[in-house]
């Protein structure tokens, strides 16, 4: 099967469709996740000539930023087209998961509902899908390399190799997905073989190490020629052992089970077809699962950090085994019958597809755009060569008003979360006070900092303050002194 055929187009449209539909709501405010303000940001920055790790900083590789600076090139500052492309991409996604679970499966109706339910799936949680977070991203690489391997041929393999690379360079934890899949196809083909080895067949899985390296080797290379390596290496290197938090089992294991729960429909099918004895899935099939979501889990597990969009790596096999349940082969009782049948699983999608939209849409009428508010204000106020420090507020609003970040620590919790700071190895509050003391003309402090209110109030006076408080403006007292 072809990547994209002809006779598959209007189902690749209106999956885009219909993930732009479900995602519509999101296209709006200025802040969905903290961190694509953070890839926005430095994004432009890098479209405008700035050095990645030098001039402005952050933990990821280098991957996520390039595509921020993309849509800069291409978009200017409009949020709403950013958000908008990430619809298009998710279903993209969407439909690389249905012509995946064909050529597993051979079947259309359980494909066109993997298709739907990774829709749903990335559509109905902020914290698990709708904010554009680097997941969204690195599943779309995951997803076409798994729809290469597949495909079982030396160029194939080496497609697959190369888009995990790529994935890689989003975020590194997609090691994981590739490791396992290619260990899982490895193993399954020497015992095919009588676990004798054969040249041919060895010689693609090289083939795919070696371009999985490229996209990474070529990302060395360029920090080393360009004289950056030094900040890339300590990045990429050695700040990765520092950052990591404590491990708890127990809380990971209520992690795991709070995804299961929020998703409770498509969890009880993802269980149901991994554990019913119809046999419309083959064994190898299910070691091929199993293996995938116990690599998944470990990457997930080994940050030691609890966030909701991790899970977002797991959407993907998942949706592909929870599809399954609406194979017409497939054994099911009276109740999944109803509901993934073709008289009334129609309704059933429907009715999710509306109690999404309205959850979500009522949620963002109702919640006023705080941001924007904060940024509209300063925009009013400043004169053009005023310059904003946000010590611990939404950055975002730097860019909203086309302002440069202060510090290369572009994301706030980098100065003011001690954790992250020490894995920096720099003095969080050492930093802010070197900013404070260039007297920025405005500062904006969240929630009563003392720190900050304790450093700035013989220069500063308050200007003003939003949101019962929680948000205060100051502005220079005297400008004489700078």
């Amino acid at each position: 099967m072809n990547l994209f055929q002809k006779k598959n187009s209007v189902i690749l449209l209106l999956l885009i469709l219909a993930s732009i539909i479900l995602r519509f709501y999101s296209f709006f405010p200025a802040v969905m996740d903290h961190d694509e303000s953070t890839y926005l940001i430095i994004g432009r920055d890098l479209a405008l000539g700035k050095q990645l790790y030098v001039d402005v900083t952050d933990t990821k590789p280098i991957g996520i930023f390039l595509v921020y600076a993309a849509f800069y090139k291409l978009f200017g500052y409009s949020i709403f087209i950013t958000r908008l492309a990430v619809a298009v991409l998710v279903g993209i996604t969407s439909y690389l998961l249905f012509i995946s679970s064909l050529k597993l499966f051979n079947e259309k109706k359980s494909a066109i509902a993997a298709a739907l339910i990774y829709l749903f799936y990335t559509a109905t949680w902020t914290k698990y899908g709708v904010a554009p977070n680097t997941e969204l991203y690195f599943n779309l690489t995951t997803i076409t390399g798994f729809y290469f391997l597949l495909k079982n041929r030396n160029w194939s393999f080496v497609l697959s190799g190369l888009l995990f690379g790529i994935g890689f360079m989003i975020k590194y934890l997609v090691i994981f997905d590739c490791v396992f899949l290619f260990a899982f196809f490895l193993i399954r083909e020497f015992d095919t073989a009588g676990w004798k080895i054969k040249k041919p067949g060895i010689l693609k899985y090289l083939l795919a190490v070696i371009a999985f390296s490229i996209p990474f080797l070529a990302t060395n290379a360029y920090f080393y020629f360009t004289g950056n390596y030094d900040a890339f290496k300590y990045i990429t290197y050695e700040l990765p052992a520092r950052y990591g938090q404590t491990h708890d089992l127990i809380k990971y294991f209520i992690f795991l089970l709070d995804f299961l729960g929020r998703f409770l429909p498509v969890s009880l099918m993802v269980f149901y077809v991994l554990f019913s004895k119809s046999g419309i899935i083959k064994r190898w099939q299910l070691i091929m699962f199993f293996s995938w979501i116990f690599g998944i889990i470990i990457a997930m597990y080994l940050p030691g950090k609890i966030f909701g969009h991790y899970l977002i790596q797991l959407m993907l096999p998942f949706s592909l085994i929870a599809g399954m349940t609406f194979h017409p082969e497939i054994k099911k009782g009276k109740l999944l019958t109803v509901i993934t049948g073709k008289k009334y699983g129609y309704y059933f999608l429907l009715a999710i597809f509306l109690i999404i939209q309205f959850l979500g849409i009522s949620g963002k009428l109702t919640d006023k755009d705080k941001p924007r508010q904060v940024a509209e204000y300063l925009k009013n106020k400043m004169d053009k060569n005023e310059w904003v420090y946000l010590t611990d507020y939404k950055h975002i609003v730097y860019y909203l008003l086309e302002r440069d970040s202060p510090t290369k620590y572009v994301h706030p919790s980098l100065l003011t979360n001690p954790d992250h700071a020490r894995a920096f190895g720099i003095d969080g509050k050492k930093e802010i006070k070197e900013i404070i003391e260039k007297q920025p003309d405005w500062i904006v402090m969240y929630d009563f900092n003392k720190f900050v209110k304790g450093n700035i109030e013989e220069k500063y006076k308050q200007d003003t303050a939003f949101f019962d408080g929680l948000v205060e403006v100051y502005k220079l007292a005297d400008q004489n002194s700078k």
